[in-house]
């Protein structure tokens, strides 16, 4: 069902600008934002197969999908690579099955098209990298990037990007109450620069590589939704921009650079209980014009973004209400007008990631009626979407 709505326009705002110079160098869950961060609880290992929360999707030169996401059940990090297009036949790997692992994944693809993959490792409340050998990362190397030798938690929300084929990681610790970033060294992450750029318990970062450094953006509780412009690859003195002042403005960050190379950000506004858009004019986001798009009450969570072969932003997102996946895409420059697409329902639409490449779209996501990891699909703007179950768990 294609559902046409016109957006809510907010007008431009000016951001307020915080020179940050917190920092420090070293060598290298289930829970949801409103939930006991403290407690993260695991799933039951007696119910019922559970599979696909936390997915991460990327295209590769063939626009064909490789996902990362976490086994619920196994507590595992697993890769599904998609074959073909439909991804009607895929390879199911696991990456990481020490312990329980492989909670908060996001994946970018190197430069050989291989999976590279952030994620938390709850036994030992770290942040861990894989870096796959392969398409099929038959022999990964698997590294840990930041963790605690007292015991702590740190590496939930992970977000990677690549700097040439260098891994760049934002995440945040919640036994700092810290937004970091992780600038490795070389492609293996063997050492990587450990760089606190906000102390503030920040949700949701979201890592995206800039002209010459990388920005991040996040959601501070208390005080909004921020984008840190670092000033070189270990971000030691961000200048950091309040976008969306106190309030609940800012879960499920998710960043994406448009083609003049300005962050364009999706999130949920809690207190409007609404899907958001913030569309900066410039790479530092001293401004930015919010789209408020009307979606109906608590549909606007899982948010993922990217930017299509017009330079307009794509959204996926989850309608709790109806437990629907949803997609809102901008159909004119500034997102003046857009449409609202429903690609599936039925208790679904959660975790989700979107990737575009060109006029292909596709978003993975967890079926919480079934348990299970999908993947919807589609080659250009004007098809309907098709879903594919990738692993039934």
């Amino acid at each position: 069902m294609n559902v046409m709505k016109l957006g809510i326009l907010g007008g431009l705002v000016a951001s307020t600008a915080l020179l940050g110079t917190l920092s420090s160098s070293a060598t290298a869950t289930d829970a949801e934002p409103w939930e006991n961060a403290a407690v993260l609880p695991l799933d039951d290992d007696d119910g019922p197969a559970v599979v696909g929360k936390y997915s991460s999707v990327a295209l590769d030169h063939l626009g064909r999908a490789s996902i990362s996401y976490y086994d619920s059940t196994n507590h595992d990090l697993k890769l599904a690579v998609c074959n073909d297009e439909q991804c009607s036949e895929p390879t199911i790997v696991t990456v990481d099955d020490n312990g329980a692992t492989g909670q908060y994944t996001s994946m970018t693809l190197g430069l050989e098209g291989y999976p590279v993959i952030s994620y938390f490792d709850y036994d030992v409340g770290a942040l861990k990298l894989a870096v796959c050998d392969t398409r099929h990362c038959g022999n990964p190397t698997i590294t840990t990037i930041d963790s605690y030798i007292d015991g702590g938690w740190v590496g939930w929300y992970s977000s990677v990007t690549l700097d040439g084929n260098v891994p760049m990681i934002a995440y945040h610790s919640f036994t700092s109450s810290a937004v970091k970033v992780a600038a490795c060294d070389d492609k293996f992450c063997d050492h990587a620069s450990l760089t606190t750029i906000d102390h503030a318990l920040g949700a949701d970062p979201s890592i995206a590589m800039g002209s010459s450094a990388p920005i991040v953006a996040y959601f501070d509780t208390d005080a909004g939704l921020k984008v840190a412009t670092c000033d070189d690859a270990t971000c030691a003195h961000p200048t950091i921009n309040t976008i969306e002042k106190a309030g609940e403005h800012g879960w499920f960050t998710s960043l994406a650079l448009d083609q003049d190379g300005h962050p364009v950000i999706s999130y949920y506004d809690t207190d409007a209980r609404e899907l958001r858009l913030a569309m900066c004019t410039d790479a530092a986001c001293d401004n930015a014009r919010i789209v408020a798009f009307d979606t109906g009450d608590a549909a606007g969570t899982y948010t993922s973004v990217a930017v299509d072969h017009d330079n307009h932003p794509v959204i996926s997102f989850h309608d709790a209400d109806n437990g629907s996946l949803l997609v809102a895409r901008c159909t004119s420059p500034m997102c003046r007008t857009h449409e609202i697409i429903e690609v599936d329902d039925g208790n679904v639409g959660s975790h989700t990631s979107l990737a575009v490449d060109g006029p292909r779209t596709v978003i993975s996501y967890h079926d919480e009626n079934e348990g299970s990891l999908k993947l919807a699909s589609r080659s250009i703007a004007i098809e309907p979407f098709s879903v594919t179950v990738v692993d039934a768990g």
